[in-house]
């Protein structure tokens, strides 16, 4: 057998779109805590990692995404939420 293990930490963090969403929008990485934008979730294990975002009146939410972390990955992630017509 070949076993493979995968080691080491990475982060993200989540800029929110538009300007008029930000100040009631929130984020979340596998469950955890809301969090505003511009925070960043540190310390997460190599591998993929669910991000999801709050409903915000007015604005379609964006779609969860799985979002793949490496060693030393610091990545930056966009949630674009879309005004309701």
């Amino acid at each position: 057998y070949t076993l493979e293990a995968q080691y080491g930490s990475g982060s993200i963090m989540c800029k929110i779109q538009p300007k008029a969403a930000r100040r009631k929008a929130r984020w979340r990485v596998d469950g955890g805590e809301w969090l505003k934008r511009g925070v960043t979730v540190t310390d997460l294990r190599v591998g993929k990692h669910k991000v999801e975002w709050q409903p915000v009146a007015g604005f379609t939410t964006p779609n969860p995404r799985m979002v793949p972390v490496e060693d030393g990955d610091s990545l930056t992630i966009r949630g674009r939420y879309f005004p309701v017509k």
